[in-house]
């Protein structure tokens, strides 16, 4: 729920966009929580910042939303990234969870 400022008066906005952002907002923060008793906080902090690689998917489902090439090299590039941590991070060894988190 929002609320906007028209003429000096408060009105509350709800719409669908709204409701998905807040529904997804509390259901990452959730699952990232709930991911540090399995990881260790850099690694976390790292898969916490590739959120941006999964708003372009989900904004193309969701809200219809066409991205631009740059979104999708920089997607790429980004998802490249994670995946060479991720593999680095198995290599040097993690714990069985941590694996099937990866």
């Amino acid at each position: 729920m929002a609320a906007a400022l028209i003429n000096g008066r408060y009105y509350i906005v709800l719409s669908r966009d709204i409701v998905l952002l807040s529904l997804f907002s509390s259901l990452s923060t959730a699952l990232w929580a709930y991911g540090l008793a399995y990881i260790d906080p850099g690694s976390s902090a790292i898969f916490g910042y590739t959120m941006p690689l999964f708003a372009i998917p989900l904004s193309i489902l969701l809200i219809h939303e066409r991205p631009r090439i740059l979104n999708v090299v920089g997607a790429i590039v980004g998802f490249a990234g994670v995946v060479i941590y991720g593999v680095s991070s198995i290599m040097r060894g993690v714990s069985l969870i941590a694996r099937c988190l990866l």
